[in-house]
């Protein structure tokens, strides 16, 4: 007689087994009850029942011998549970095979009975709701559908349900797009961006026409961006030196409302703050004025970024991201950007006043229809030209912090050129050597060079013959003691400190 092949198994590995663990648990809690013992049964027979054939014939032979229970039960239950679990599923059996469809067919046409389920691209969240055309979407909870799984039989680890979630059986989703393809089209005629424009008064209107371009195209390059078709390194900022003048409400109400929840007001550099950059369409800086040169330099890397290398939900490693927001922002303090080698990033507009009107006059939805329509289906050029690059970059020059080498070349020269009566040549270091001679402070070479560069002084080159070769420097005028003096009753130069001085334009 042959020999079975489970007399040969080491006891120590059944008596180890988590499944066999279980069942002596639940036949000693059940005594003699012939009741609890038919619940334990099925129990078992549910751990059971997506297992390898192979699998499920080991455990019936073993817990047959063990407990007792005659293979014929353990075999009518296990086949009672799956046609009955199989009938709620609408599936059929293999009557060839004698076997179910395959364990992931059936969890996946569970799911799709009960659920919605979708993954959004932009907040790289799964979100579910029932199947019954009524419930919203709803933050998925993967432990509810868990749960809902082995409520009916099925042996489906979590490690499982997390892959098939993260497979193609889930369609991904993108809120910003569906808006946008799904907005009523723009009727080819009104001009509803140029209209909204008009809302906005200026300081200075004859920064109407630049203030009207730069207006369409930070709508349309903001559709790009966030489609990830192009990358969105400028910021429009709205600047009014009064407080509750209204830019912050509308910078809010340029968000079309059903997409406030891809607006947001909160930045930082730390890992959230990037994850964040790909989660919003819409950033508004709300806080420039309070906002440390630090800070502010420190925003200028964050408009360069184009993607963005972070870990999110479900993943076990970083995964490179588009940045798809957009950056707007207001301030009340007309002298804020710091970067003295070049504010290109910033698009900036001072505002006298604000015509509430628009939230009443103007449909944003319609706004956002003739951007979208601008994008897709003419040749408007939503990037900044060479020459408004340039434009731009003129303009910001009235909203630099000036800095204490600015007011003191200011105050000791100004601007010439070789040949001109009084001119002299000077490097950087000559003008800080003199103006040392005036004021004790710390000052840097390469300070006084970047101010020279912004107050205008252009760089130049003058063989030295008595040095031997080329110098770089700038023809200057020194201004007179007089002259000086002039200047000083127009400025507030402190002989401490950079920290201590307070400075003031000098015109």
């Amino acid at each position: 007689m042959d020999e079975n092949p489970l007399d040969l198994i080491d006891p120590s590995i059944v008596n180890e087994d988590e499944l066999m663990l279980t069942a002596e648990r639940l036949f000693e809690e059940a005594g003699q009850s012939v009741q609890k013992k038919a619940s334990a049964l099925e129990e078992l027979c549910i751990q059971m029942l997506d297992l390898p054939t192979v699998r499920i014939d080991f455990y019936k032979n073993i817990m047959s011998r063990k407990f007792k229970v005659p293979k014929t039960v353990f075999a009518d239950m296990l086949k009672t549970l799956r046609q009955q679990r199989d009938a709620d599923m609408g599936l059929d059996v293999d009557e060839e095979e004698g076997l179910s469809v395959p364990l992931i067919t059936r969890v996946e046409s569970f799911i799709n009975r009960r659920y919605v389920i979708r993954y959004n691209v932009i907040s790289n969240q799964f979100q579910s709701r029932k199947n019954d055309n009524e419930s919203p979407y709803e933050l998925m909870n993967e432990n509810n559908i868990l749960r809902d799984l082995k409520q009916h039989h099925f042996n489906y680890p979590m490690t499982n349900l997390i892959e098939l979630l993260k497979s193609d059986f889930v369609p991904r989703y993108n809120p910003i797009k569906e808006y946008f393809e799904q907005l009523e089209p723009w009727d080819g005629r009104t001009d509803y961006i140029g209209e909204l424009s008009k809302y906005i008064n200026l300081e200075d209107e004859s920064e109407r026409d630049r203030f009207k371009r730069m207006f369409a195209k930070m709508f349309v390059r903001s559709i790009a961006c966030s489609f990830e078709e192009a990358f969105n390194k400028h910021a429009f900022i709205l600047i009014h030196e009064a407080q509750s003048s209204g830019k912050t409400t509308f910078l809010r109400w340029l968000c079309p409302k059903k997409l406030k929840d891809y607006f947001s007001e909160e930045l930082s550099l730390d890992k959230d703050g990037m994850i964040s950059l790909t989660e919003n369409f819409i950033i508004n800086m709300d806080e420039l004025s309070t906002m440390s040169k630090y800070e502010i330099n420190s925003l200028k890397s964050v408009l360069s970024k184009d993607k963005v290398k972070v870990r999110i939900p479900y993943e076990r490693r970083p995964t490179i991201l588009q940045r798809r927001c957009n950056f707007v922002g207001s301030t009340n303090r007309r002298e804020f950007l710091t970067d003295e080698t070049g504010n290109v990033r910033w698009i900036c507009f001072v505002i006298k006043s604000i015509n509430w009107s628009y939230m009443a006059d103007i449909d944003i939805d319609m706004v956002w229809a003739q951007a979208y329509h601008l994008k897709n289906n003419t040749k408007f050029q939503y990037q900044l030209t060479a020459e408004e690059l340039e434009e731009n970059e003129k303009a910001n020059a009235n909203f630099l912090t000036r800095t204490p080498e600015m007011e003191l070349i200011q105050k000791c020269y100004s601007p010439s050129s070789q040949g001109v009566l009084g001119a002299q040549f000077k490097t950087a270091t000559d003008i800080l050597q003199f103006i040392q001679t005036k004021v004790n402070m710390r000052l840097t070479a390469v300070n006084i060079g970047k101010a020279l560069s912004i107050l205008g002084f252009a760089r130049e080159h003058l063989w030295q013959g008595e040095l031997g070769y080329t110098v770089k420097g700038y023809w200057v005028y020194e201004k007179s003691d007089l002259e000086q003096a002039n200047e000083t009753a127009k400025l507030t130069i402190c002989t401490n400190s950079q920290d201590d001085c307070e400075t003031k334009p000098p015109f």
